[in-house]
């Protein structure tokens, strides 16, 4: 999308209304960016990983880290997105000083 029309504001609000919704559930989470032609883990220190498709077309993340969560409150989920988003790439635009040219 455009610079400016509220993406990621839109993500927050979404991921507040999924952590809620998930307290008193076990669940397990990866978060990786696609930036260029290379695909970083965000739970990992931006360590390079690799995404390969099978024969049957169902797309793996080889070497990705997953953090298990027991949500017991909303935060928990929040803090380990919040965290992973503090390691995006990020460069300046034209249009914006502070854009991520990537897809997280």
């Amino acid at each position: 999308g455009q610079t400016g029309t509220g993406k990621t504001y839109s993500l927050i609000g979404a991921l507040e209304y999924l952590s809620n919704r998930l307290i008193g559930y076990s669940i397990t989470i990866s978060f990786y960016e696609i930036h260029g032609k290379k695909c970083y883990d965000l739970l990992n220190n931006r360590k390079l990983i690799y995404i390969r498709s099978d024969e049957n077309d169902f797309i793996h993340t080889c070497n990705i880290k997953e953090i298990h969560i027991e949500c017991l409150s909303s935060n928990q989920l929040i803090n380990v997105i919040t965290n992973g988003l503090l390691l995006r790439k990020f460069e300046s635009t034209e249009r914006n000083s502070f854009s991520s040219r990537s897809h997280a």
